[in-house]
């Protein structure tokens, strides 16, 4: 019995099975924390740009950047100022805009005007909807989207 234990302990047949068994969770994980954080930091820098060009938009249409919000939020989520079909991120949930308009005169800068700060809210999904579910599933907690919040400003110009 001893020879036989003995020489069970010293076997190392199917010892890279058992590595491998042990690690591929590890690495499934860290490979699906990769792909959602890449999608994460592509969605902010998306809307980063979508905002630039949103309030750039809005700080030229009018005198006053109080008129054509809805123009500048189409513009953020579509690229057009007449609407259309959301991109990514903006087509993940139901974003939300504010909107602070703040005056300023001669003493601060040499022409008096407004500058216009333009937020938006951004429900973002980030994991694949089927780990999501299976997350879901077998464990006691939940994922929430994140919201991914970018605010912008620009001096009122006007045409």
């Amino acid at each position: 019995m001893r020879r036989a234990i003995r020489s069970f302990t010293r076997d190392c047949t199917g010892s890279l099975t058992v590595e491998f068994v042990a690690l591929t969770p590890m690495l499934f994980v860290a490979l699906i924390f990769a792909i959602d954080f890449g999608r994460t930091l592509w969605a902010y820098d998306t809307v980063v740009r979508d905002m630039r060009a949103a309030v750039r938009y809005l700080s030229r249409a009018s005198g006053d950047c109080s008129t054509n919000r809805t123009e500048a939020e189409n513009f953020a989520k579509t690229g057009l100022t007449s609407g259309g079909t959301a991109h990514f991120p903006w087509n993940n949930g139901t974003p939300t805009f504010s909107y602070i308009s703040t005056n300023f005169t001669t003493a601060q800068y040499n022409v008096a005007g407004t500058i216009i700060t333009m937020t938006a809210s951004v429900p973002v999904t980030i994991l694949a909807s089927g780990f999501q579910t299976f997350f879901n599933k077998y464990t006691t907690g939940t994922i929430t989207a994140p919201t991914l919040s970018v605010s912008y400003q620009a001096r009122c110009i006007g045409n």
